[in-house]
């Protein structure tokens, strides 16, 4: 770091997340966005969150492919103790274990998502941090926000049939 507090050697990200469908449409969107004009100084900050909400995306995925590796596994067990003796139960305390982290995560994706808003529209104007209640605090500031002097909403119109801009 110099005197001015900056960094001499900027840290440089070479992958961001290891599942390439969930870094690359995440990466490849926001350069779609030229987010380097549109956020000008918040792209840092926007980048830092992009990066979280791909962090826990992966973790949804990863707890989804849990759950379907263990659910395979209980019904081949399940299946070969049938067989064997038709009354005998198991609760599966793994796939209820793995479905409430997959839940989780899901939640935890979302209120990451949230915090890409704060960046774009600008700080303090949407008051919420989290996607709490059902998303109603997000809709409602963003429907205030749209109401806003100044604001420029477009509204989407498809590029060609089934595309949207």
């Amino acid at each position: 770091m110099d005197a001015e507090g900056d960094f001499k050697n900027p840290i440089v990200i070479t992958t961001t997340c290891e599942d390439e469908e969930i870094g690359g449409r995440i990466y490849l969107q926001m350069c779609a966005l030229f987010f380097d004009a549109l956020l000008a100084e918040d792209k840092e900050r926007f980048m830092l969150h992009a990066i979280s909400v791909m962090h826990k995306l992966a973790a949804t995925k990863y707890h989804l492919n849990n759950y379907q590796r263990i659910e395979r596994q209980h019904y081949e067990n399940a299946r070969r103790t049938f067989k064997k003796n038709p009354h005998k139960t198991r609760e599966a305390f793994e796939l209820i274990f793995e479905l409430e982290a997959f839940v989780f995560q899901i939640k935890s994706s979302l209120d990451m998502l949230v915090k890409l808003v704060d960046p774009v529209v600008g700080p303090d104007i949407i008051k919420t941090r989290t996607y709490s209640n059902e998303g109603d605090d997000l809709i409602k500031g963003l429907e205030q926000y749209k109401k806003k002097k100044g604001v420029n909403i477009q509204t989407p119109r498809p590029v060609r049939p089934g595309l949207w801009a």
